[in-house]
């Protein structure tokens, strides 16, 4: 694996779906009883969610989630890649996953991290 990847993943480690999640309902002031009946989960299930962050919730619990939150639109330009433990790989906005796919066609994301961090970005 490329040194710049090791290197990437390794200051970005730390930063879990549990993180991200978190860092949102703290940012936008939501109380943890709303964002959990707004997004119709149990509040033991939320619970288990914020007090362990090794804890990695099914599919649709995160974009139950992730909805309730009525995020701004704008952030929903921005795309977060996730490895199979929820942890943030990549992060991308829209225009530049737009350009890659002109530029590049039928890519994987991860060939296209390689390319990103090859070109020095």
């Amino acid at each position: 694996m490329n040194n710049k990847i090791k290197e990437y993943l390794n200051q970005n480690k730390s930063l879990t779906f549990n993180n991200l999640l978190f860092s949102y309902i703290d940012a936008e002031g939501y109380k943890d009883a709303e964002v959990y009946k707004r997004a119709d989960i149990d509040r033991k299930l939320f619970s288990k969610i914020r007090c362990n962050s090794n804890y990695i919730p099914k599919k649709n619990t995160v974009i139950k989630l992730c909805l309730s939150l009525s995020l701004d639109k704008n952030r929903f330009n921005i795309f977060y890649v996730l490895d199979d433990d929820l942890k943030v790989v990549f992060i991308m906005n829209e225009d530049e996953l737009i350009e890659a796919l002109k530029l590049y066609g039928n890519i994987t994301l991860e060939e296209y991290f390689g390319l990103r961090n090859k070109d020095g970005y």
